[in-house]
């Protein structure tokens, strides 16, 4: 229970870091357009042209632009500093805008844009608390206004009264008030969305990575049992074949000196127990094929080179650029039941005279192939279900590697594993 609440901690965490970043860059950009347009109002402020400040008005303006231009000039800086001047300096100018056109000009927009501005740039809470901002500068400035307090404000000029601006104020509040509560309500199914989806990739990811423990559990599982079998078959039914031959042998030498027409049929038992022994020999050193050593990998696929020779007629050899050996005993075996396999499917195949297995050490890892010379299999085991295929595959990417097959009719199969430069191979 106590991993559920700190995995939900720490994403809830991430994802508000992800928020914080697409913040971080959206108030750069909305500081850059902030002080390219604006700069064209701080020059009809400062030259008078259209309306007259006082000089502590003008020199109020100035640091705020300069504040602009410094926070958007410097990302580096904490977020809610930036947007912090970024809405200051909006909200000013919003007031400005209204007193100078007697609310009857865009400041009202502004106004309406200033809570939206905070809530995406700063979150919900900052979002409304810009919304009791922009309704009380509103309301100061319609009071003020008609009380003749303000110096730009000439009652002269407008035939409104004061009951129509403050209806004015309740229609745009009206608006203001049920687009934050829809955004506010969008903003937190956003980040619950957040949370959801990163919450399932995190299990995703350790479902993942159990289901590989459990693979290699299992491969490993795989290869003790193949080893115990093994063990039996060299220990127990060779050594039993291998006393049934000396008999056979000592009744035959028996047999002969007595010159017993038998021993053209004792010579036939022992010479199938011989073929008995071999065979149960060969498929126990398949079964127990490396002794876990750092080399053993190499003989093991030379001694499989030669078992393809000799009991196919294949031409059937190693290369080998450098000193390539494999640390992890896990991945040595690996390597070989891949190897193994693609030399088994190009000797039942393919129809080849001859395959070569590759074994590169390159930069970026290892790299290993088994090539022949035959008709292209992939004509042959297209429609098949391709299970050995699938288990090549899936030891590679218990290594952490890929497997991929090549093949043309006419021009032969290469079978490629490529593995990444790890601890295991070097």
């Amino acid at each position: 229970m106590g991993n559920v609440k700190t995995m939900e901690q720490n994403i809830t965490v991430e994802v508000d870091g992800l928020l914080n970043a697409w913040r971080s860059k959206a108030t750069s950009r909305v500081l850059v357009v902030a002080s390219v347009v604006l700069l064209p109002v701080l020059l009809a402020v400062l030259s008078g042209r259209f309306c007259h400040f006082a000089l502590p008005v003008r020199i109020v303006c100035v640091l705020l632009f300069l504040a602009l231009v410094s926070a958007a000039l410097r990302p580096q800086w904490n977020l809610k500093w930036r947007a912090s001047v970024l809405l200051g300096t909006l909200a000013i100018a919003s007031a400005l805008q209204l007193v100078v056109t007697q609310l009857s000009g865009s400041g009202r927009l502004s106004l309406l844009a200033l809570p939206i501005f905070a809530l995406i740039l700063l979150g919900p809470r900052v979002g409304w608390l810009m919304v009791i901002l922009s309704i009380a500068l509103y309301t100061s400035i319609v009071f003020l206004g008609q009380a003749e307090l303000l110096v730009l404000w000439n009652v002269a000029d407008t035939d409104t009264s004061l009951f129509f601006w403050i209806f004015q104020g309740l229609r745009l509040s009206s608006v203001l008030l049920i687009m934050m509560a829809l955004l506010t309500r969008f903003h937190n199914l956003q980040r619950r969305t957040m949370i959801a989806e990163l919450t399932a990739l995190r299990k995703l990811e350790t479902e993942t990575a159990d289901r590989l423990r459990l693979e290699t559990e299992i491969t490993r599982v795989s290869e003790r049992e193949r080893l115990k079998l093994g063990s039996e078959l060299h220990d127990g039914l060779c050594q039993h074949l291998t006393a049934a031959l000396l008999n056979c042998t000592a009744l035959e030498n028996k047999r002969d000196k007595k010159g017993s027409e038998s021993v053209t049929e004792i010579t036939g038992i022992r010479e199938s127990i011989e073929e008995s022994i071999d065979m149960a020999y060969d498929v126990a050193c398949g079964l127990c094929l490396l002794d876990m050593a750092a080399d053993a990998l190499i003989p093991a696929l030379e001694r499989l080179c030669r078992s393809v020779s000799d009991r196919q007629g294949i031409s059937c050899r190693i290369q080998t650029d450098g000193d390539v050996t494999v640390d992890n005993p896990e991945y040595a075996l690996h390597l070989y039941r891949i190897i193994a396999e693609a030399v088994a499917n190009a000797v039942k195949h393919a129809q080849c005279s001859q395959i070569l297995i590759r074994i590169t050490q390159k930069m970026t890892g290892v790299m290993l192939s088994v090539s022949d010379n035959g008709r292209g299999i992939f004509e042959t085991i297209k429609d098949r279900k391709g299970l050995g295929r699938r288990i090549m595959a899936h030891r590679a990417e218990l290594m952490g590697g890929a497997l991929s097959v090549s093949t043309e009719p006419g021009c032969g199969t290469t079978v490629t594993c490529r593995l990444p430069d790890a601890e295991g191979l070097s």
